[in-house]
């Protein structure tokens, strides 16, 4: 559960956990921090999960939901079931058969099997990613997406492109009916970000346009990885030397405003993956108690950065 706050008295931030990893052809880091509590203290535990299996290339972002057992399990079985060794072809393969829709449904049927009692609404939205190289040297990345945990393709030069959507109302077929009808995806999919990129600018909700306002009213709306039409995005990309994939929760960039996000990730080439993460979650510490947005929410905050070298 998260809780939406107004503007506070400036207060100690919360301590930042940050942790390395190296392998052959690629470094990666995390930085993390607990919610924020409205005494102005931290949260002893956190929902989300950062998985890192660096033999494999595989590397996890979860942010659990339903209370302290639930999204905190819900996240670590999603981690842990997807953890594997596939193929490129098997990560690549949007089937059934598929390697990301197998292992999600069987992540998806551990967490049903398990939601009883204090735990019936434990649940999770996972971004999941593998890197390798292939038989001629090319580096690769291929991500698996359900819900709201987002990914970010960051070039040598700066230059910042999105690789999910966040599973929510606007990417409902409701939405698409009301919003969307007869226009093509190209149209689509720039409609889409400026309504998100309106309501994350946003302090009050007399700014909102209709569309904007209504996906203010369904944010909640996300689908996660135990939803009944569950269905995992996969998206495959290049992962040249010098090239960075950030991962982060809403906890993070829904503290902080779009443009400051990209300046700091357009710092690739001064900032290590390391003192990256820690500028990302600690801007987003400091938007909740003094640059409030209408999205603005403490919250557990996770970066996990991965940067081939």
């Amino acid at each position: 559960m998260t809780e939406r706050v107004a503007p506070q008295e400036a207060s100690p931030l919360p301590p930042i956990e940050q942790q390395e990893w190296r392998g052959e052809f690629w470094r990666a880091a995390s930085a993390s921090s607990n919610k924020e509590l409205a005494d102005g203290g931290v949260r002893a535990w956190t929902e989300d999960v950062i998985e890192v299996d660096g033999e494999h290339g595989y590397f996890a972002l979860c942010d659990g939901m339903g209370g302290k057992l639930g999204g905190q399990q819900a996240a670590s079985i999603v981690a842990q079931t997807i953890k594997g060794e596939p193929t490129y072809a098997e990560l690549r393969d949007t089937s059934e058969e598929g390697f990301f829709p197998r292992q999600f449904a069987a992540a998806q049927g551990e967490i049903l099997r398990e939601r009883t009692g204090e735990l019936a609404r434990m649940d999770t939205t996972a971004t999941v990613m593998y890197i390798g190289e292939l038989e001629g040297g090319e580096r690769y990345a291929v991500l698996g997406h359900v819900g709201d945990c987002r990914a970010y393709f960051v070039y040598p030069t700066g230059e910042v492109v999105p690789l999910t959507e966040d599973d929510d109302w606007l990417n409902s077929q409701e939405a698409y009916n009301e919003l969307f009808k007869g226009k093509s995806p190209a149209e689509v999919a720039i409609q889409r970000a400026e309504i998100r990129r309106e309501l994350d600018e946003a302090t009050s909700v007399d700014q909102l346009s209709p569309a904007a306002l209504g996906l203010y009213v369904k944010r909640n709306q996300t689908q996660g990885v135990a939803s009944a039409h569950m269905k995992p995005h996969i998206t495959a990309v290049r992962f040249p030397p010098g090239c960075r994939i950030v991962l982060m929760s809403d906890g993070v960039y829904e503290n902080i405003r779009p443009e400051k996000i990209g300046g700091i990730l357009s710092m690739n080439s001064v900032l290590s993956p390391q003192e990256q993460s820690a500028a990302l979650v600690r801007e987003a510490q400091e938007g909740v108690s003094s640059q409030p947005t209408l999205t603005t929410k403490m919250d557990d905050k996770k970066v996990l950065i991965v940067e081939s070298t």
